[in-house]
């Protein structure tokens, strides 16, 4: 690759730019798609030393096409090597692809395993399940307080007022508690289940 010096490339006069966009700017022509690796030791900018730095570039193997095409001389490629660039080229790329594949459906079958442990412990539980159980326990307490009128009124009959709404505040007051009461039992009979599913999987294992 020919390198033509201009004196725009001096860090004198460029200021600010900095030495990848120096390299970018001057070193690559338009008729070939190259690229210098700032990183490699071989492609060091020294705008004081132009003609041994194209010989470095000249030399460097990080100047290749995209495609993986070797140049030899001006307008000629090694098409042995090039196509052997090419195929390497493939093959990384896929293998690369692969591995970060497997990375992500190593990273969903462990989470899927997680998720399946936290059930089974206790910390996580089934939406529909929960749901079922909700709606039975509050059907429950809808029955217990549309029982007040059937249960209360031998106990409301020569009351004043102030003791009728006592009895009844304290009759919906006692369907509440119940109604914890059964959350409460059907929380401990979960976590008791639980945990003999975790021995069980321990077991398993």
């Amino acid at each position: 690759m020919e390198v033509q010096y201009r004196p725009e490339t001096s860090l004198r006069v460029a200021g600010k730019r900095t030495q990848q966009e120096l390299i970018q700017k001057w070193a690559l022509q338009p008729g070939l798609r190259g690229k210098i690796n700032s990183k490699c030791i071989e492609c060091v900018y020294d705008p004081y030393q132009v003609g041994n730095w194209r010989k470095q570039v000249e030399k460097c193997t990080c100047v290749t096409c995209p495609l993986g095409s070797v140049k030899v001389d001006r307008g000629k490629y090694d098409l042995a090597e090039s196509v052997q660039n090419y195929c390497q080229m493939h093959k990384d790329s896929g293998s690369t692809e692969a591995a970060k594949l497997d990375a992500k459906v190593k990273g969903l079958r462990y989470e899927k395993e997680e998720l399946e442990f936290d059930q089974v412990r206790g910390k996580l539980i089934d939406k529909e399940k929960h749901i079922n159980v909700m709606k039975e326990k509050v059907a429950e307490l809808r029955v217990e307080i549309m029982s007040i009128p059937e249960r209360t009124p031998h106990m409301l009959a020569g009351k004043k007022i102030d003791e009728m709404c006592l009895i009844l505040r304290n009759e919906c007051g006692q369907a509440l508690r119940n109604f914890a009461n059964s959350l409460v039992k059907q929380r401990r009979s979960s976590e008791h289940f639980s945990k003999n599913a975790v021995i069980y999987h321990l077991h398993a294992r």
